[in-house]
């Protein structure tokens, strides 16, 4: 089953539409638990003139054959599918899982889409290592039980190993991402330490070392940050000009050149 068919089956109406699909999640970082992830579908589509000329747009579509709070089963699946402007604006802003996106393995790649992302230089910046950041210390907050509610998603996980596992391998994972980005100006999909990823999962690692790896790789983010051969700043106008080239060629007004 893909992207398109499950959001087909379940009220999306452009489907003729979507330009990328990828398969996300643990399963993309190599981090993926037989028996106990879902699978996680993700794509991009480009909405029709008036959802982007017009006053109601059409920027996204989410859907999930589990629990709405997270509880999913193996057996569920998550549908993400942005729409091209959306897209852009958050990988824009460096969101980890968006940014995903231009380095993921697809199972469905159109000439639209090629022509946005081929370089994806335009889309990255030094300044992307603050969301890497970001996000990460918001899983160590969680890690922590120090923002909002306990999560009652996993308590097994807490029961069983001290602490919640999933957590802390998404810390390692985006603290190693941003550095990855930051010294090379790629991400690698799969991570090159998915077996070390899968480990924490399984409860192998303590939390110390956990809290010890992180120190590290956020120093070695920093360290790479001020070498990092990436701009300090996104191309707003370069991105603006390929989203613009992509929506009149699909839209039949003009061709890509």
């Amino acid at each position: 089953m893909s992207a398109r068919e499950v959001a087909q089956q379940n009220g999306f109406p452009y489907t003729d539409s979507i330009i990328m699909e990828f398969i996300g999640g643990s399963q993309l970082h190599g981090a993926k638990l037989e028996g106990t992830d879902d699978t996680d579908y993700y794509g991009v589509f480009i909405p029709p003139p008036d959802k982007v000329l017009g006053l109601d747009a059409y920027e996204h579509f989410v859907y999930t054959t589990g629990d709405q709070r997270g509880k999913n089963k193996a057996e569920d699946v998550d549908v993400t599918l942005y729409s091209l402007t959306k897209w852009a604006r958050l990988a824009a802003k460096g969101n980890p899982s968006v940014l995903h996106f231009l380095f993921a393995p697809t199972t469905l790649s159109t000439q639209e889409w090629a022509f946005v992302v081929n370089d994806p230089t335009p889309f990255l910046a030094k300044s992307h290592l603050n969301a890497y950041f970001g996000y990460a210390n918001a899983q160590l907050n969680r890690l922590y039980n120090a923002r909002g509610p306990k999560d009652v998603s996993r308590p097994f996980l807490e029961d069983q190993f001290g602490y919640d596992t999933k957590y802390a391998m998404h810390i390692i994972r985006l603290l190693d991402e941003g550095r990855e980005l930051m010294e090379t100006g790629q991400v690698s999909l799969p991570r090159p330490n998915a077996e070390f990823l899968r480990s924490i999962r399984e409860g192998k690692v303590k939390l110390y070392e956990i809290e010890k790896i992180a120190d590290e790789l956020q120093r070695a983010a920093n360290k790479a940050q001020e070498t990092s051969p990436l701009p300090d700043k996104v191309d707003r106008k370069e991105i603006s000009k390929r989203l613009a080239l992509v929506y009149r060629s699909f839209w039949d007004v003009t061709e890509l050149e």
